[in-house]
């Protein structure tokens, strides 16, 4: 199984590379915006926040990964419009949960299915996982269009799974596993 994390991911028209502590700002413009963090168990974040965030997510690239985080370029002109994961808790066991956040000024241009595509790919292809999950709060019906756009199956609804803004959440999860990926459809 491989360990080190390809420099980019490439799609048609974004470009996923590891973050560096200079993108605080382009990932403040987000991580701020309390719409965008509204059904995330943290956020809307201060600079100082944003800064130590983008510290944490840059310093991933350089050790073993538990951790595969991409800050989401466009390839037209090169802006930072979001940021997506691949968390492996524990000990890599073949299992990895998918993460994202997307600038609100982009919502609605197929930019976080794409990123995701690219993504699911990397995990199943590269770092040969076996499932890829992830859940979103079922008011946040944007982010179960992504995860059904790119795949990923509905496996159920886990209530009062998630302490969020003060108060317990249902989350709605979802995955792809290795067997049903077609690296075709991207």
């Amino acid at each position: 199984m491989p360990t080190q994390e390809p420099s980019t991911i490439e799609t048609s028209r974004l470009l996923l590379r590891p973050f560096r502590e200079d993108d605080w700002r382009d990932v403040h413009a987000y991580a701020s915006d309390p719409v965008v963090t509204q059904f995330l168990n943290f956020g809307p974040l201060s600079e100082d926040q944003s800064q130590a965030l983008v510290r944490n997510l840059a310093s991933f690239a350089q050790s073993p990964q538990a951790s595969y985080s991409f800050a989401i370029t466009t390839l037209a002109d090169g802006a930072l419009i979001g940021g997506c994961s691949l968390y492996r808790a524990g000990a890599p066991d073949g299992r990895a949960e998918l993460l994202y956040l997307l600038n609100r000024q982009y919502w609605g241009c197929g930019y976080m299915p794409e990123a995701v595509r690219g993504l699911l790919n990397f995990g199943f292809l590269e770092l040969d996982l076996h499932r890829i999950f992830g859940h979103c709060d079922p008011e946040n019906t944007a982010s179960a269009r992504v995860m059904e756009k790119t795949g990923m199956a509905r496996e159920g609804l886990l209530r009062r799974e998630r302490w969020v803004k003060n108060q317990w959440r249902d989350v709605i999860v979802y995955a792809a596993l290795s067997s049903d990926w077609n690296a075709a459809a991207l």
